[in-house]
């Protein structure tokens, strides 16, 4: 794995990096007035349920977790390097060690900005804790934020799993991309795959709605606490197996055509 993170293109990674922290760093910008009250679990850009910054990043997401690693396998099919590394491992090995890298780039990309704009709004706002009442104003409910007792009794730890949750998509979207772009000719469209079905989902889920208004669309339900729509936790379990499924799946078939 390492030899193969030695090959990752670092001008791929830091544009990856400089669009994940530019869209982060951009909510500081013109933003109101931070009052008492308020906390960096209330304003960071997870819970930003209005600011273009917020939004603007979960819907670029798949891209920025797509940039660096997610068209490495299919550059080093076509240039031949991949059948140098057949001579000493199974199939089965390159394609996981390509896909643990895309994986590992995919999730970092979107970690390290949601990471750095928490510990920013840790230096101009307050530790307080949240309060239901207070802070009723950010409209965390049972309808569009999982685990609302968490958020309230421990919020940095609610922050945390959202950082984690939203980077192992980022991993996946990543993942869809490298799998798409086996399948097409043109790089490009690989690369941007993930956005495209970010897009797609978008569009289904504002024409083919689920009751009770329940997004299952990666952009609503990847914020600590949805902007926009209702979540549930059984409808983004289902989309993230079938997101699974589905990258396994074009992964598996990309071998196939290179054996």
């Amino acid at each position: 794995m390492n030899y193969i993170i030695s090959r990752l293109p670092k001008k791929q990674i830091y544009l990856s990096l400089l669009i994940g922290i530019a869209i982060s760093l951009s909510q500081f910008i013109n933003m109101s007035r931070i009052d008492s009250l308020d906390s960096p679990y209330t304003r960071w850009l997870g819970v930003d349920p209005f600011g273009y910054s917020a939004i603007l990043f979960y819907l670029l997401l798949p891209i920025i977790a797509a940039i660096p690693a997610s068209t490495l396998l299919k550059k080093d099919i076509n240039s031949g390097f991949i059948y140098k590394l057949k001579n000493k491992y199974s199939m089965n090995k390159i394609f996981s060690l390509y896909a643990g890298v895309s994986f590992i780039t995919g999730a970092a990309m979107i970690a390290i900005p949601l990471l750095l704009n928490l510990i920013i709004w840790f230096t101009l706002a307050p530790n307080n804790m949240p309060d239901n009442l207070l802070n009723i104003n950010v409209l965390i409910f049972n309808k569009n934020t999982l685990l609302v007792p968490l958020y309230y009794s421990h919020p940095l730890l609610h922050s945390f799993l959202a950082i984690i949750f939203a980077s192992f998509w980022g991993g996946l979207f990543a993942l869809f991309s490298l799998g798409v772009s086996l399948k097409v000719k043109n790089i490009f469209v690989g690369l941007s795959s993930g956005l495209i079905l970010q897009v797609i989902l978008l569009i289904l889920n504002a024409t083919i709605k689920l009751p009770n208004y329940v997004s299952y669309s990666p952009a609503d339900f990847l914020h600590e606490t949805s902007p926009t729509s209702n979540i549930d936790g059984m409808v983004i379990l289902v989309a993230t197996l079938i997101m699974g499924i589905i990258v396994e799946s074009l992964i598996e078939l990309g071998k196939r055509n290179v054996e």
